[in-house]
């Protein structure tokens, strides 16, 4: 259920200054670290429920050099608006220690993006609200790129249509006046 007690340009600023502060971050552990912070807490005041962290619910990916690069860490929690779903939230941070990397898609956070769905796919077909499972990949690399993905249990959204956009830029896509 959407709060409302702030309006929608209060909303949008918190998000705005939320994501900078996140992303503007120097040191990357500490980034890392309020990112998923920040995650569960969304989830937690979004679902008004516990949230329940899955130890190795979905593995680095084998395929595509991901090991050590990057961290996955799922999070699932019961869904407000489903009766008997449960929401899934993947949050992943990606390292850039490879000496060279090729894309196979468009750029290396898309390709890891991919490399991810099956394993939360996997997952959330074990979970006991499938197939009233839906939920969001959010992606952080170590220099404050990001992607967001989210699932409506079927098929998989691209959140933020213009990848390139900086959550300044998209405050002024979204401006009302």
């Amino acid at each position: 259920m959407l709060n409302e007690a702030l309006d929608w340009d209060q909303r949008m600023s918190t998000a705005i200054e939320t994501v900078e502060r996140i992303t503007h971050e120097k040191n990357v552990r500490r980034m890392w670290s309020i990112f998923y912070e920040t995650g569960q807490a969304l989830l937690a005041t979004y679902s008004g429920a516990e949230v329940v962290y899955h130890h190795d619910a979905v593995r680095v990916p084998s395929k595509g050099g991901w090991a050590g690069e990057l961290e996955i860490k799922m999070f699932t929690s019961p869904d407000p608006e489903v009766e008997g779903g449960v929401l899934v939230l993947c949050l992943a941070t990606l390292g850039d220690q490879m000496d060279t990397y090729v894309t196979v898609d468009t750029n290396q956070l898309t390709d890891a993006t991919e490399a991810i769905i099956p394993g939360v796919e996997e997952f959330a077909s074990t979970l006991q609200g499938s197939p009233k499972v839906r939920g969001a990949i959010l992606i952080l690399q170590d220099n404050g790129n990001w992607k967001n993905v989210y699932w409506d249990g079927r098929r998989w959204i691209n959140i933020i249509y213009l990848e390139w956009q900086t959550a300044e830029s998209m405050g002024f896509v979204f401006d009302r006046e």
